[in-house]
């Protein structure tokens, strides 16, 4: 079976920019590299994550090669994407009395991600491994409210 995956972009660079060289960095690209290897593994981007990783990364022109390489395909972002991830992004401001959750305000594009990967039923790869459950969480909640 086919398995589709969406990397964040710190996966991207950690993988990607020989720049980095740290105990993490060393680890996804251990995952990354188990998961280019296997046969049934298709990697997906969005523009998003695509302008993360070239925004933060040491040479550009190297991470579109590898890109390009392995063979990563583009995911429509639409404007229902954008809606959906406004729409719950509002329902946290209000479930927190009508303030902004300091933790949801520095993962906000994290939490377009984690749209993304449920409307295009891919696996979304993240180095935010505490937040993104508590995103998919907020996702969840915010189309079942009544379980909130």
């Amino acid at each position: 079976m086919t398995r589709k995956i969406l990397l964040d972009s710190d996966y991207l660079i950690s993988a990607f920019d020989s720049g980095q060289v740290g105990e993490v960095d060393r680890k996804r690209r251990e995952v990354v590299e188990k998961l280019a290897g296997d046969p049934d593994t298709r990697f997906r981007i969005t523009p998003l994550i695509f302008y993360e990783a070239l925004r933060n990364c040491a040479n550009p022109e190297v991470m579109e090669k590898k890109l390009n390489d392995l063979g990563f395909k583009y995911l429509e972002v639409s404007e229902a994407h954008g809606r959906r991830a406004a729409a719950a992004f509002r329902f946290a401001v209000n479930q927190n009395q009508g303030t902004r959750p300091d933790w949801l305000d520095k993962r906000s594009f994290d939490l377009f991600h984690c749209v993304c990967e449920e409307a295009n039923e891919v696996e979304l790869i993240s180095g935010n491994v505490d937040d993104v459950p508590r995103l998919k969480q907020l996702l969840f909640d915010s189309r079942h409210p009544q379980n909130a």
